[in-house]
């Protein structure tokens, strides 16, 4: 389904943006999203945590997380954008053992296709691009680790224009990974990680802000 997705927004946005445009609409923008959000590493993580159950134990995936953006609307049709988004931390921990909090982050560069709905000030779009994903585990006992990687990014959503240049959006955004983190028992109170990177998802409510449009 993740492939699916990808593949649906690409052709969306490919689709939508070599159509009928509606009247120009253009100018730089800024603005911030915030809601749920979720880097799922999979099942290991929990796996191993839960299997030191005697020791006392616990984790916690998802939670508050935030986009902040910028972009330059071409057309009533479509924009580019860039953003960073900052997702929620996930914790894994073992009494004696280990405290891990995961950490991700990701920069991405998108192009988005909008068709407008109704009266114009309506909108439903569709983005798809590249993100630079970021997955950090602070807590081991050698410091912090991390990987980086480029990874493909869509997403959904609706938008209300009002007329001041400030819009509203609900947004769905995801950065598809390619592999969970694992971690391994080497010793007494040592262990091994082994760094994938998580289907990363904001589920946000935003507000932009249009500096000049042309109508």
């Amino acid at each position: 389904m993740d492939k699916k997705l990808l593949v649906v927004a690409t052709v969306a946005a490919v689709a939508l943006s070599s159509g009928v445009f509606a009247a120009e609409k253009q100018g730089f923008y800024v603005g911030v999203q915030g809601g749920a959000s979720r880097a799922d590493d999979g099942s290991s993580l929990k796996d191993t945590t839960e299997r030191y159950r005697a020791y006392g134990y616990e984790w916690k995936e998802g939670g508050f997380g935030w986009r902040a953006l910028a972009g330059y609307q071409i057309n009533r049709n479509f924009t580019v954008e860039g953003g960073y988004s900052r997702f929620a931390d996930n914790n894994y921990k073992v009494n004696g053992g280990y405290n891990l909090t995961q950490k991700v982050a990701a920069w991405d560069l998108v192009g988005k296709a909008i068709l407008p709905v109704g009266d114009g000030n309506f909108d439903i779009y569709a983005k798809a691009g590249a993100a630079y994903q970021i997955n950090k585990f602070d807590g081991l006992r050698n410091g912090s680790v991390s990987n980086k990687k480029f990874l493909p990014v869509a997403g959904i959503g609706a938008a209300y224009n009002f007329d001041n240049g400030l819009a509203v959006d609900v947004s769905w955004t995801r950065v598809f990974g390619n592999n969970d983190s694992t971690l391994t028992q080497t010793g007494v109170n040592r262990y091994h990680l082994n760094i994938g990177q998580p289907n990363s998802d904001l589920v946000a409510v935003g507000l932009t802000y249009t500096f000049q449009q042309w109508a």
